[in-house]
């Protein structure tokens, strides 16, 4: 081969391989521009490898943590991340991935399907319901946790199933977290309103001092919460402080009579703090039937010893 030749050669493989770099780094800072754009200027490319990036990323790199601003900055566009997360179900509900802790900082609590479950609150697609049931049986209750939250907040029927069950689960922390997923109660049918409030007075049966359990239960949007707080506070094996209290403010309004058989069981106890408390509010929602026949016993109470007791009494009263 001539000197010519290898010169020419030599000439246009360097010119390749300055074009195969300039090339890479073109790409890399277009990416860069891509991801410096407000969330809502990211193309498909982009959208898909931020939100992989999260869900795979150890917690113990700054763009791997939980609440980073890579967080900040996908759940501002959730419709748009929503396809992604479910794919990413479809694609790794076999493999076993979702359910392995990140090696960080944090690998207990650090797991792929709690950050899907981050960034899809607020707006859970309905196609991703039936992947996330699978997950309300998981042995970790971290994410029995997330995925009780997630399914709950659907207010979708098809998740309503493992959600009564999650509301009997052992760790407190997992009921906790399907009540206060609970807020899609208006979406949910009749039918399904109607299992939650048989599902909540068996469980407050056993546990009468469950206070998300009892704060939830006169809040569901159905008729039949008014009875079912009825028969349980009628119940002197059921009735609970807790209870007592969850209904005060809420849409329910024990019967007058069940109110006056708990206010003379209250009234009968020794008095301290927390009985004065709980009494003063039986005797405000007493006073929210405004019977004629109540103010007799309201005036016995303008000389109770306790001033929480008395000064409610004389409200009700006047």
């Amino acid at each position: 081969m001539s000197h010519s030749r290898q010169i020419t050669l030599l000439v246009c493989s360097g010119i390749a391989i300055s074009c195969a770099i300039a090339f890479s780094i073109w790409k890399a800072i277009d990416s860069k521009d891509m991801t410096m754009k407000r969330p809502e200027q990211w193309d498909a490319d982009t959208i898909r490898r931020e939100t992989e990036i999260y869900i795979w990323e150890p917690d113990n790199k700054p763009s791997g943590a939980i609440f980073s601003e890579r967080y900040e900055n996908l759940v501002s566009i959730r419709e748009k991340i929503c396809p992604v997360l479910v794919e990413i179900l479809q694609d790794e509900r076999d493999s076993g991935r979702l359910v392995k802790p990140i090696q960080g900082e944090s690998d207990g609590d650090n797991i792929p399907i709690q950050r899907v479950c981050f960034l899809m609150r607020s707006c859970v697609p309905h196609e991703a319901v039936p992947l996330l049931i699978p997950f309300a049986q998981d042995v970790n209750l971290m994410v029995r946790k997330a995925v009780a939250f997630t399914l709950a907040e659907s207010g979708s029927d098809d998740g309503m199933t493992s959600i009564l069950d999650l509301l009997g689960d052992p760790v407190e922390d997992v009921v906790e977290s399907a009540c206060h997923g609970l807020s899609g109660l208006d979406r949910l049918s009749d039918r399904y309103r109607l299992e939650l409030i048989t599902r909540l007075e068996t469980l407050i049966q056993r546990s009468p001092a469950s206070e998300k359990l009892c704060h939830l239960l006169p809040w569901v949007p159905h008729d039949e919460a008014s009875a079912s707080v009825n028969r349980l506070l009628r119940d002197p094996d059921n009735e609970s402080d807790t209870l007592i209290t969850a209904v005060l403010g809420s849409p329910v309004l024990p019967d007058r009579n069940v109110l006056l058989t708990l206010i003379t069981r209250r009234n009968d106890r020794p008095l301290d703090t927390d009985t004065a408390k709980v009494l003063r509010y039986l005797l405000i929602m007493l006073g929210d039937h405004a019977h004629p026949d109540d103010e007799q016993l309201l005036f016995e109470f303008v000389d109770h010893d306790s001033q929480l007791v008395l000064k409610q009494a004389i409200v009700a009263v006047v």
